[in-house]
C-alpha cells in the first residue's frame, strides 16, 4: 500500500478531523499563524497490485505510521508528549493508563478528574497526558485496547524538555498556556475521528522539508512508500 501524503489549508484542520467542537477532545484555543503548513497522512484503499485494502488494516497501519512520523519530524532535545481524550471506558481510553507508569516506577502523567454517579450515566470523558519515549509511544499506539478507531483522540506534539511540566499540566482546551507549548513545538499531530487520516501541522518545516523528512524516514521503516499531492 501507500502512504499518501496531502497538504491542506490550516483551518481546515478541526472541522476536518471530525471531533467534537467542545469539550476535552475538542478543538485547542489556538489560532494557527499564517506561515503554518498542514498535511495530511492516510493509507490508500488499494495497494501497488491495486488489490483492495480493508479498513481494519488500513487503520492498523496508521497506528504504526504515528511513531515514525514524530522521529522524523522531532528536533535534537525535544521531547514526545502525548494527550488522549475518551470516554472512560473499557476499549477506549481505559487502556491508556496501562502506559503511565514504567515496571520500575518511572513516568510523567496527568490526568483530569471524572465522576459518574448514576449507572445509566453516559461515561465521562477523560484527558491523560503522557511524556513519551518513541519506544512507549509505539507500544501505545499499538495498544489495540485503546480506541483509536473509536472515540479516542490522540494529540501529540514535539517540545522542549522545559514545557513538558506545562502541557502535562494543561488540562483545559482553553488554557491560556497552548500558545506557548505549540509556537515551541516542531509538529503538533493529530488523529482524525475513525482513524481514517493523520494530520499534522508544523510552523518549523516547510513543505518540501516535511515531506522530505518524512520519506527518509518511512523508506527506512518498514512502511511502504509515499506519494503526495
Amino acid at each position: 500500500m501507500i502512504v499518501r501524503i496531502n497538504q491542506f489549508d490550516p483551518p481546515r484542520a478541526e472541522p476536518s478531523a471530525g471531533w467534537s467542537a467542545t469539550g476535552l477532545s475538542g478543538p485547542i484555543k489556538y489560532t494557527w499563524p499564517g506561515e503554518t503548513h498542514a498535511f495530511e497522512l492516510l493509507i490508500l484503499d488499494r495497494d501497488e497490485q491495486q488489490h483492495a485494502l480493508s479498513e481494519s488494516f488500513r487503520r492498523k497501519q496508521l497506528r504504526q505510521l504515528i511513531p515514525d512520523v514524530m522521529e522524523a519530524l522531532r528536533e535534537s532535545g525535544e521531547e514526545i508528549v502525548a494527550r488522549l481524550d475518551g470516554p472512560l471506558a473499557e476499549g477506549e481510553i481505559v487502556g491508556a493508563f496501562e502506559h503511565i507508569v514504567e515496571p520500575d516506577g518511572a513516568g510523567r502523567y496527568a490526568f483530569s478528574s471524572a465522576s459518574r454517579l448514576e449507572e445509566s450515566s453516559p461515561a465521562p470523558t477523560v484527558s491523560v497526558r503522557l511524556h513519551l519515549t518513541n519506544p512507549r509511544l509505539t507500544m501505545l499506539c499499538n495498544d489495540m485496547n485503546i480506541g483509536l478507531e473509536r472515540m479516542v483522540r490522540l494529540r501529540l506534539l514535539s517540545i522542549p524538555s522545559g514545557f513538558v511540566s506545562a502541557f502535562l499540566d494543561t488540562n483545559e482546551t482553553n488554557d491560556e498556556r497552548w500558545g506557548d507549548l505549540i509556537r515551541e513545538s516542531s509538529i503538533y499531530l493529530s488523529t482524525v475521528r475513525g482513524l481514517q487520516a493523520i494530520h499534522l501541522l508544523t510552523r518549523r518545516f516547510d513543505p518540501i522539508e516535511t515531506r522530505t523528512r518524512l520519506m527518509q524516514r518511512l523508506v527506512g521503516s518498514t512502511t511502504p512508500r509515499t506519494a503526495g499531492k
